[in-house]
């Protein structure tokens, strides 16, 4: 086995000895290598050795060696939980996608609730509201004043005529007994119905307002009719 004794020492330039340490594995001498001005040293099992930096200040707490470490543009991510939530927000992602591609229940004005839905406070019991016998000219109108329905769920109303003869019924609907909602047109729930004497004609409608008026059109172009109504709301 070859030892050091039995080895020649590595040379420099003009033939003087180079830094160097004998390599057992190789049998030989080996050049040293460093960089900053320190020797690259291999430590191994050696708990007692201090360790310095280039400038000779030993490696501690308060003195860290640079360390420079390239991380990958992407990392896996292995986190059970970050996975798991990442699938969850993918599933609601899916599940908006699926409803915005299904019909839309929209209306463009007005509201869809009902007046059970517990913006009215219902009344106890009914109110009666009779309309007073009216004569009303041929082909003209005449309404009663605004009535508060609030808390009702509907309101029937009974119309009689003293001769048979063709009319119709216009509910108008207010928040303030004052200003109609939406044009009176659109109001009118019986058009020209015919109606007998001594006879009624009835319709009934859910309450659409805090107030509400009972207008009577005589249809009869011919001749003056006289009609009475009565409002039953429950």
């Amino acid at each position: 086995m070859a030892s050091p004794q039995t080895r020649n020492l590595k040379t420099a330039n003009g033939g003087k000895v180079a830094p160097q340490h004998y390599n057992d594995a190789m049998g030989d001498f080996e050049y040293s290598k460093g960089s900053d001005g320190a020797l690259h040293t291999k430590v191994i099992n050696q708990p007692s050795v201090t360790l310095v930096d280039k400038n000779g200040n030993p490696i501690d707490s308060e003195n860290k060696l640079p360390v420079d470490v390239a991380f990958p543009t992407e990392q896996a991510v292995k986190d059970a939980d970050v996975l798991a939530k990442l699938a969850d927000i993918e599933t609601k992602i899916q599940a908006t996608n699926d409803r915005l591609n299904q019909t839309l229940n929209t209306q463009l004005t007005g509201s869809s609730l009902t007046q059970d839905s517990g913006l009215f406070t219902r009344r106890g019991g009914h109110q009666e509201i009779p309309i007073n016998a009216v004569s009303i000219a041929a082909g003209s109108s005449k309404f009663a004043s605004f009535v508060d329905v609030t808390g009702y769920d509907s309101v029937t109303v009974f119309v009689g005529s003293d001769a048979a003869h063709n009319f119709s019924l216009r509910l108008d609907w207010s928040p303030d007994a004052a200003n109609l909602n939406g044009h009176y047109n659109a109001n009118i729930v019986l058009n020209n119905q015919s109606l007998s004497a001594n006879s009624a004609a009835v319709s009934r409608q859910q309450g659409l307002a805090k107030y509400m008026r009972v207008v009577l059109i005589n249809n009869d172009t011919t001749a003056a009719h006289t009609m009475t109504a009565w409002v039953f709301c429950i």
